[in-house]
């Protein structure tokens, strides 16, 4: 295997889904977690870490504008008596491996947050901006200029002050249908207010969301290559584009039902590299995994870094490695990246199994 070839693992810190493992661990704790999970990645042969440092309107680091998570202390606001960014950071480059860090551009609410919110949190401070929802999320409003500002302020912020190798945004922009209520994601207001200005071509709804959404991926993307130029930047879409790209695949329209046109980014080189999230087996009829791979070659005419996100706390081992496999010997895939580094330490049977393959490598 190259060099070259970027080869990730995301730790999640929603829900406190890979780190830290539960809200209040001790700082030893916490950091001892951080250090066994790092020490897996290199086990495995990994050499970046995506590090979700921003899962819902708040931050795993020190921010002059968004409260601590609670994921650290258990009440959102608390300093956690250290920096966990910078210690991840220390960690990872200690290591030998790159660490990017993984915002969430629009998520502020989560069902597992709980009350009270810190005086700063942006349902306290910016409450306009803030969008209730099914589940008990809340959204920032993709269609508002300062909404976009604001998000861009943020990370620009962190990539300026942390030594980082890359930023990294999810696959939540427009909320999935599951989050949204009967009548849709109301944005009906601002839509109202662009159709006053009589546009000489006039964008339907989902133009306009689209449009919302690849403003701040541009925008995005010039401010931090003025800021720091060999910073990478890095997107995991949903893995489809939208039903029927290739024609036998079916399934969630991102381009649609998202308002993410993901391909454009590749296409127009707004990113330096992109994670479809590819989280389905080659047995699957309607979204078989080298489908839409070999799709998502055909989109990349800059040849930027693909790097195909694995459904890794799902797939059967032997089914992964052979993904894995492709990944690797493809000259037009860049690598991969496992969804997620805490699922494969959970499971002893997958962790032994990719630690055998990394070693058969050699």
């Amino acid at each position: 295997m190259g060099q070259s070839k970027m080869r990730a693992a995301w730790v999640a810190s929603v829900a406190n889904t890979d780190w830290p493992s539960a809200k209040g661990l001790s700082v030893t704790q916490q950091q001892m977690e951080c250090r066994k999970l790092l020490d897996l990645a290199v086990q495995l042969g990994l050499n970046t870490i995506i590090f979700q440092v921003r899962p819902h309107g708040d931050a795993l680091y020190k921010s002059a504008f968004e409260p601590w998570s609670d994921r650290l202390t258990g009440i959102q606001g608390k300093y956690p008596g250290y920096d966990p960014l910078q210690y991840w950071i220390d960690e990872c480059h200690k290591r030998k491996l790159k660490i990017h860090a993984w915002f969430n551009p629009y998520r502020v609410q989560h069902p597992t947050v709980k009350e009270p919110l810190a005086h700063n949190s942006l349902q306290r401070k910016a409450k306009a901006w803030c969008i209730p929802l099914k589940k008990g999320y809340v959204w920032l409003n993709p269609s508002s200029k300062a909404v976009r500002q604001y998000v861009q302020t943020v990370i620009l912020d962190c990539a300026r002050r942390y030594k980082l190798d890359g930023i990294h945004l999810d696959d939540y922009f427009y909320p999935y249908k599951d989050f949204l209520p009967p009548t849709g994601f109301p944005d009906h207001k601002e839509y109202s207010a662009y159709l006053k200005t009589k546009p000489s071509k006039v964008m339907d709804r989902e133009m306009w969301r689209r449009h919302q959404v690849n403003t701040l991926i541009y925008s995005l993307h010039k401010g931090l290559k003025r800021l720091k130029p060999k910073l990478e930047f890095g997107i995991s879409p949903f893995g489809i584009w939208k039903p029927g790209y290739p024609r036998d695949v079916k399934g969630t329209s991102a381009f649609d039902k998202l308002a993410c046109d993901s391909r454009r980014w590749l296409r127009e080189g707004w990113v330096d590299y992109l994670s479809p999230q590819l989280y389905w087996p080659e047995s699957a009829p309607q979204q078989r995994f080298s489908s839409l791979l070999n799709w998502w070659k055909q989109q990349n005419p800059l040849n930027k870094k693909l790097v195909p996100g694995l459904a890794s706390w799902r797939t059967d081992p032997k089914e992964l490695i052979n993904q894995m496999k492709r990944c690797e010997y493809d000259p037009m895939v860049h690598g991969f990246s496992h969804f997620s580094l805490g699922a494969i330490q959970k499971d002893s049977y997958l962790t032994q199994e990719l630690i055998n393959y990394r070693r058969d490598r050699k």
